[in-house]
């Protein structure tokens, strides 16, 4: 019956452990939206977080750094970022009188300020990073450049060149480029940063980098998804996880002990 010890106990244990359980559906909330880099000065940087080499977005918010990851952020380029293309040496973005999207290696008013830094992990690698630009898709072309006092172009990458592409960028490093887009639209660049640190491991993660061009797209349509291999952990924890379901396991074992007992007593 129900109010023997045996049976309470069991079932008070039970319920112990459906309270160490993560409630149903609370680790799938999703977000209220995407991040958005849409003005200010925002960095791409690899950082160590809890022992893990991170690629994250550094932004600067009210004076104190904020870190992102880059699933489930944006960079917008509005139309106040055209520009005519001048042709020339900067061909790579279509012919001259052409209209391409430019986020400038100037900080400019109304447009994100996109840079890298290194200066997070300075003293913990050995050597460079090696920035790959894995893959680019979206409705036009993409270029990093930097340019110089006279305007001349040094590509970092370069869309008449087949991908990857590597920049290396050394230890304590802050700097800043052109960022070209030749539509409008939603496009993902898919991105590396490894280094090699102190302790001698080598070390690498893979991030993707949205970007909606042009006032027309919706940020949160090109936002890019969590990586397989980083869903959140349920609420509580794995340890949490475990616990209970160990628990449920001894009271369940309980439970069928009191009653193989009770029947052997009918």
């Amino acid at each position: 019956m129900p109010g023997r010890p045996g049976m309470r106990a069991a079932l008070a244990a039970l319920a112990a452990a459906a309270l160490l359980l993560p409630a149903a559906g609370g680790a799938q909330a999703a977000p209220a939206g995407p991040v958005v880099f849409a003005d200010g000065h925002v960095d791409l940087a690899p950082r160590l977080v809890d022992g893990q080499w991170r690629l994250q977005a550094r932004r600067d918010e009210g004076g104190a750094a904020a870190w992102h990851p880059l699933a489930g952020a944006v960079l917008t380029v509005p139309d106040s970022a055209k520009i005519t293309t001048p042709g020339g040496q900067l061909s790579l973005l279509g012919p001259a009188g052409a209209t391409a999207y430019l986020l400038p290696q100037t900080q400019a008013r109304g447009v994100v300020w996109p840079g890298w830094t290194t200066e997070e992990v300075s003293g913990q690698i050995r050597g460079p990073v090696d920035w790959v630009f894995e893959e680019v898709t979206g409705p036009g072309r993409f270029a990093l450049f930097t340019s110089d006092a006279f305007g001349r172009p040094t590509v970092l990458v370069d869309p008449d060149r087949p991908l990857p592409q590597t920049v290396r960028v050394p230890q304590a490093t802050h700097a800043h480029a052109n960022w070209a887009f030749t539509a409008p639209g939603g496009y993902r660049i898919r991105m590396s940063m490894a280094a090699g640190l102190t302790s001698g491991a080598r070390v690498r993660d893979e991030q993707t980098l949205a970007v909606a061009v042009g006032d027309g797209v919706d940020p949160a349509a090109v936002t890019a998804p969590a990586p397989p291999d980083r869903t959140p952990e349920p609420a509580g924890g794995a340890f949490a996880v475990w616990l209970g379901v160990a628990v449920a396991a001894i009271a369940l074992g309980a439970l069928l002990i009191v009653l193989v007992r009770r029947r052997k007593r009918c």
